[in-house]
C-alpha cells in the first residue's frame, strides 16, 4: 500500500541507527531527489511496507526487554544477561550490525566473559537500557503507524 512521505520518513529513522556503512544514498538527479537504502529495507527487499512490520515488531519487544534489564540492575542478578542479550541480538538486529545498539550489546557480552567486575557491567546495562529508550522514542513519536 503506498503511502507518500513517509518512506522518506521512514528511511531518515532508519538512517539515524546505521552507520555510513550500513546506508548507501542514490542521488537520483531527474527527480532532484536521494533516497535513502538502508539495511533494514535490504533485509526487506525493498519493501517499505515490510520494513514497517519490522520496526513495529521492535517496538513490541521493547518494553519487555526494558523490564529484564531493569530487574538485572534491581537485584544485581547476572545470571540472566546472556539470554537476555541474545533476545536483544534477535530484536536489534535488523536495524544494521553496526549500530550503537549492537555494538552496545557486544560489548556488554564481551566483558561479562571476560571476568570484567559486575559494577562495570552494570554500567554499560544503564547505558544501554538510555539507548533503547531513544530508539523507542525515535520509532514512537516519528514513525506514523497505519
Amino acid at each position: 500500500m503506498p503511502f507518500p512521505g513517509k518512506r522518506k520518513k521512514l528511511d531518515t529513522i532508519l538512517s539515524k541507527y546505521l552507520k555510513a556503512s550500513d546506508v548507501s544514498y542514490n542521488y537520483d538527479s531527474g527527480n532532484n531527489k536521494m533516497e535513502v537504502n538502508s539495511y533494514l529495507l535490504q533485509l526487506a527487499g525493498g519493501d517499505s511496507s515490510i520494513a514497517r512490520i519490522i520496526m513495529d515488531e521492535i517496538l513490541k519487544e521493547i518494553p519487555d526487554t526494558k523490564r529484564k534489564l531493569n530487574k538485572i540492575l534491581e537485584t544485581g542478578d547476572l545470571g540472566t544477561l546472556n539470554a537476555v542479550n541474545h533476545h536483544m541480538i534477535s530484536t536489534f538486529a535488523p536495524l544494521g550490525g553496526n549500530t550503537t545498539i549492537m555494538k552496545m550489546i557486544n560489548t556488554i557480552r564481551t566483558i561479562k566473559s571476560s571476568g570484567i567486575e559486575n559494577l562495570e557491567i552494570i554500567k554499560h546495562i544503564q547505558e544501554l537500557i538510555s539507548e533503547i529508550d531513544s530508539i523507542e522514542k525515535t520509532l514512537s513519536d516519528g514513525y506514523i503507524h497505519e
